[in-house]
Order: structure tokens, then sequence, then C-alpha cells
């Protein structure tokens, strides 16, 4: 599956986002603080879906601001996941790719299901950028807010 799509936020704030989800999820199943600027190329983790079941991620490549990619191992087989971010006049091109191998190493399924759930993982793609671009807006926005609010010769208007 791919997905492409178009953000109005910068290659740099796009990887922050996901820097700091790395860093986040890192923390929550190691308990291990880690800091976005020591994310590399071959770091690994697991983590718990629930008491019997676990499932391992390991970053395969990791080229800030352009690439992320990691690999998800269960016992059901792979997930690879990847965003590939190119630079535009007004924002940024995401390409968003996922590819499951089950474990018997089969990629795709065939039928009816297979295109529910391609139809169903292309949606919730697209979902997931647009709330990564939600975040950053959100974020730039208190940024802003806070530099008026200190500096209000920089804002139109100044709170009080």
């Amino acid at each position: 599956m791919e997905v492409n799509v178009k953000l109005t936020i910068t290659s740099e704030e796009f990887f922050d986002a996901v820097a700091e989800a790395i860093v986040y999820d890192v923390h929550q199943c190691t308990g291990k603080n880690i800091r976005a600027k020591n994310i590399k190329r071959g770091m690994s983790y697991t983590k718990k879906a629930n008491k019997r079941q676990s499932y391992t991620v390991t970053i395969t490549e990791y080229d800030y601001p352009k690439c992320y990619s990691a690999r998800i191992d269960s016992t059901g087989g792979s997930n690879l996941l990847s965003y590939q971010v190119e630079e535009l006049e007004d924002g940024i091109g995401v390409s968003y790719k996922e590819e499951m191998i089950k474990a018997n190493g089969k990629s795709k399924d065939s039928g009816f299901a297979s295109i529910f759930a391609k139809t169903a993982g292309i949606r919730r793609a697209k979902k997931q950028l647009s709330n990564i671009q939600d975040y950053v807006l959100s974020k730039r926005k208190e940024a802003e807010t806070a530099a008026e609010e200190k500096d209000p010769s920089k804002g139109e208007s100044s709170k009080k």
C-alpha cells in the first residue's frame, strides 16, 4: 500500500513530530529516556500488545528530515513501513508505504478481504498524516502565541 499526500508543514517539523512519537514509544515500552538526536538506523525495542503477544520494532532507515523506515516483527509476520519526504514550494510531499509479510512469506492476500483491508489502510494512513500535520500546526501556533506574549511588538496585538 502506498499513500502520497501534500502537507503544509516543513520536513523538519514533520520529522520532529515523528521523532517525538518514537521517543515516547521507546519510553513507554522500555522505560528508557532517549533523545530525538539519538534515533538511528538499527535501533530496536520490544512492544507488548498484551500479556501473551509482543512485537519488535527495528528502525531500518533514519535520514532526518528525509526518510524513516521501520520493520515491525511479530509471530504473525512482519510489517514494513516508511515515510519519504520531499520539499515542495508550498509544503512537503509525503509518501507513506506499508507492506505486510506474513510468517509464511507471502506478502499479499487476494480476494474481497484484501481489498477491504487495503482501503481501510489507505484511509488510516491519510488520517494519520493529517493528524501529524494538525499536531505540528497546533504546536507552531502555541510557539507563535508564546513569542507574541514575550514581545508584543512582534504580533499584531498583545494579550494582557
